[in-house]
Order: C-alpha cells, then sequence, then structure tokens
C-alpha cells in the first residue's frame, strides 16, 4: 500500500506543476543581489501566471529577511512595533511535506511588518520593484487556503502516527470532496486549474486503493463503526458513483462469503467429529432425544447486511478494539474480518525505518550475530530500549 502521505504530497506537487510554482531544490536559486532585485517576475504576467510570480516575490523576499541582517533585523522590530509576535520565514522546498503550506502561514502571520518595511525601508531601493501588492496578498491568501486542505490530513496519516488501512478511504473522500466544493468558490484560474490537477491525482490513486483487485481498504472502512457503508453515502451521493458503491459492497459480501466459507468448513469438521463420537457410543434402548430435534432452523437477514444498516458511531474516538468485544457475538463473521482487516498498516514506511536500522547494528566489527538477535536488536531500538551504539553491542553480547 502506497504511503497516505506521500499520495498526498504528490497531489501537492501535481498543483504547484500546474501552477508553475514548483520551489526550487537549491536555496540560492532565489539569491537577490543587492541594488538589482528587479527580475523578470515584474514583468507583466497573464492571470494563469499570477500564481508564479507571487509565489517567486515572496520566496526572493523570506531569502533577503533570511540572509541579510539589516532586513532581519528592521522586520523584527516592526513586528514588535506593529504587536505582532516576530515569526522566522521559511522557504519551502520539493522535498519537504507541507513546506509550501508553512512558508505562506508565517508570510502572512508577518504581512503587516513586511508591507511597512519594503515601503519605508531604505536598505536597498532596488527592492520596491518587485514589492509584493496587495492583490497578490489577496492571492497568497488564497492559496494558503487551498494549501490547508492537505496539511491537516497529511499530518495524521504519515508513517510515526502508525495509522491503520481504515483512514485511506475516508480520507480520499474528504480530500476530493473538499477540493470539488473549493473550485465552487475560488475566484483564481490558476488555483482552479491547481484543484483539478490535485483532485485527479487523488482521484487515480483512490481508483488503485478500491480496484477489485485491491479490496483490503474497503473492507477495513467498512469493518470500522465510524465509518461502515455510510461514509460512502454521505461523500458519494450522486447516482453516477453508484457502480463505485456497488462495487464496494461487492468487494464486502466476498470477503464475507469467504471467512463464513472457511467458518462453516470449520464448523462441518467439528459436527463430523461430534457425530463420530456419537456413533461410538452405546445408545439407550428408550432413547428421547427425537423430542428435541423438531425445531426447524430460524432464518435470518445475512450478516454482512445487517452490518450495513447498523447505525453508525459518532464518536471520533471510539475504541474499535472494546466494541468489536462487545459485538463479536452479534456479528462473528465480521468480527473476524475486522480482528484481520483492521490491523493492517496504511504504510509500511514505519517498517522499513526499522529495517534501515539494520545497517548500524551489523558492522564490520559486528557481523556475526544470528538472525533472531539482529531482530531482537531491531525491535529493542524502535521501542527506545536501546539508544547508542554501546548499548547495542552490550546487550548483543547478553542475547548472544
Amino acid at each position: 500500500v502506497r504511503c497516505m502521505a506521500h499520495i498526498i504530497n504528490l497531489a501537492v506537487q501535481a498543483a504547484l506543476t500546474t501552477m508553475k510554482a514548483v520551489p526550487s531544490e537549491e536555496l540560492e536559486s532565489y539569491r537577490v543581489q543587492e541594488g538589482l532585485a528587479y527580475t523578470r517576475i515584474n514583468a507583466i504576467y497573464s492571470e494563469k501566471e499570477e500564481v508564479v510570480n507571487a509565489l517567486t516575490k515572496l520566496r526572493k523576499h523570506i531569502y533577503v529577511f533570511r540572509n541579510r541582517r539589516g532586513w532581519k533585523d528592521s522586520l523584527r522590530s516592526h513586528a514588535i512595533a506593529t504587536g505582532i509576535k516576530p515569526v522566522t520565514l521559511t522557504i519551502d522546498m520539493p522535498v519537504r511535506w507541507n513546506s509550501t503550506y508553512h512558508m505562506l502561514q508565517n508570510a502572512l502571520l508577518m504581512e503587516a511588518p513586511i508591507t511597512a518595511l519594503c515601503a519605508s525601508q531604505t536598505l536597498d531601493i532596488s527592492m520596491r520593484d518587485i514589492q509584493i501588492t496587495s492583490k497578490e496578498w489577496e492571492l497568497l491568501h488564497a492559496l494558503t487556503d487551498f494549501f490547508e486542505i492537505f496539511k491537516r490530513i497529511s499530518e495524521k496519516v504519515q508513517a510515526d502516527g502508525y495509522p491503520t488501512l481504515n483512514y485511506c478511504v475516508p480520507y480520499y473522500l474528504r480530500l476530493m470532496d473538499k477540493i470539488k466544493k473549493m473550485k465552487k468558490t475560488i475566484k483564481h484560474i490558476s488555483i482552479d486549474e491547481a484543484c483539478t490537477a490535485a483532485f485527479n491525482k487523488l482521484d487515480d490513486y483512490f481508483s488503485l486503493a478500491t480496484s477489485q483487485r485491491s479490496s483490503h481498504s474497503t473492507v477495513a472502512t467498512i469493518c470500522d463503526p465510524r465509518f461502515n457503508f455510510s461514509i460512502f453515502d454521505f461523500y458519494l451521493p450522486e447516482s453516477f458513483y453508484n457502480i463505485s458503491k456497488e462495487r464496494a459492497r461487492a468487494q464486502f459480501a466476498a470477503c464475507y462469503n469467504k471467512y463464513k466459507a472457511r467458518d462453516n468448513d470449520i464448523r462441518a469438521e467439528e459436527i463430523d467429529a461430534m457425530y463420530n463420537k456419537d456413533e461410538d457410543m452405546p445408545r439407550e434402548v428408550d432413547s428421547e432425544d427425537e423430542m428435541f430435534k423438531h425445531r426447524k432452523p430460524i432464518l435470518q437477514e445475512v450478516e454482512w447486511r445487517r452490518w450495513l444498516n447498523e447505525p453508525g458511531v459518532d464518536k471520533p474516538d471510539t475504541n474499535v478494539l472494546k466494541y468489536w468485544q462487545a459485538k463479536q457475538y452479534q456479528y462473528p463473521i465480521i468480527a473476524q474480518i475486522a480482528r484481520n482487516y483492521l490491523a493492517i498498516p496504511a504504510t509500511s514506511a514505519a517498517s522499513e525505518r526499522v529495517f534501515s536500522q539494520g545497517a548500524d547494528i551489523v558492522t564490520k566489527k559486528r557481523n556475526r550475530l544470528l538472525p533472531s538477535t539482529i531482530r531482537y536488536l531491531l525491535c529493542l531500538r524502535d521501542w527506545g530500549v536501546i539508544v547508542d551504539d554501546e548499548d547495542v553491542e552490550d546487550i548483543s553480547q547478553d542475547i548472544g
């Protein structure tokens, strides 16, 4: 399963690419020589290039505020004078998730001091040629609202939080729903195109995650009592999504049938064993067993259909494990499915990070460790029991 946070970052990068505003990997690319601040960005741009104009200006300003002592001190003084707590400005980088949002957020907090300083400063007159206009500040506010859509979710699903697979589908649906709503209210053509690019990227990965061959995300979502099947009805109410919802329903039914068949096989073996045991036991001449065999089997709705109609839990902090402990007798088969599917991690990044620590454990001087010893040491380091190499060497000797 692809890392959900990584997919969100790909959607953000697709939006930046559409706006032609992808940040440079090198900070020096935004260098502004003193007295020569005028660049091509001061030329007349079309409406579609307004974003790259505003962001390039902002990045160049941040470079100056970060690398020139006089500008840095003046900005701090202006912020204090206007009653604003000084904030450290940062430039976004492609390898840093949410870095564009954090750059815009910090810059907007310092909007008033930056505007006042650039209008009155005498440190470098040429900087007035690339001063950020009120219209560009308005655009930066709109960009911040756009990137904020991705920030919270990407932080919740990154590997450090150990997210499980049941969150993937709801977050896909929520992101795409918020992007669609933003497209209806956005006034800037470039941001509208960025919304389309980000939506298409998320939709592609959502289709892969919920395809017929990959049903794990769908099954895990439906097993979560906070989502169940109602999450699809809530975010996909339109009729043209009926095919997607029917596919999700069919995937869950197929998974249920597989578990039910396995459970039937186990029960059949138990019944056969009991029957064979009864055959070997001597029977009474005047047995009353026939008195208790007249009842017909009780017909009830299929378990998975009853679960899809189960009222959802509206508390986000619900302990799903305890919930299924209470429901396991009412929904025995689905409880087995939930036990397996709700434990699936949404990303392998956490385990890969643990494995990558093996190079610090197996070295030239310590290359004869048993596989079991390496496994113990990897777990102990990940759990924080072992801190440095000396502890590893000492503990590996004890384990060995």
